[in-house]
Order: C-alpha cells, then structure tokens, then sequence
C-alpha cells in the first residue's frame, strides 16, 4: 500500500495504487506516452511554452516571484 502522501500528490488512481486490469490499462497509456517518439514531440511543445512564458512574464527583471505560480 502506497503512503496517504504520495497519493495525497499523484491522486487515489495512481500506477503505484491500481491493480490488476486497471493497472495494465494505465500502464499501457504511460507507455505509449513515454516512448521516445512521443516525447521528442513533447520536449519540442514544453520547451516552446517555458521560452514563451519567459519572455512574456520573466525577460528583464531582477526577483521573479515563483509562489503565485505553483
């Protein structure tokens, strides 16, 4: 059994919480999601949006407050 924080973080339906059937469905979903192909298209749309959201909220200051963003 997975610790009350971990799935207070990834949730009651977490790979670590499932079993069986439903484990083997989620499973082959991340696997999908985490083949090389699909994360070199990931890793292209992420880096777009972090330069994107630099250049709009961050380019030329000294202090960035990082809280009101989590």
């Amino acid at each position: 059994m997975v610790s009350a924080l971990v799935c207070m973080i990834l949730g009651d339906r977490n790979l670590l919480e499932l079993s069986g059937e439903d484990h083997k469905c989620v499973r082959d979903a991340l696997s999908s999601f985490l083949k090389p192909e699909s994360l070199k298209q990931y890793v292209g749309k992420m880096d777009a949006e972090v330069r994107k959201h630099l250049e709009m909220h961050w380019q030329g200051k000294q202090n960035v407050t990082v809280l009101p963003l989590m």
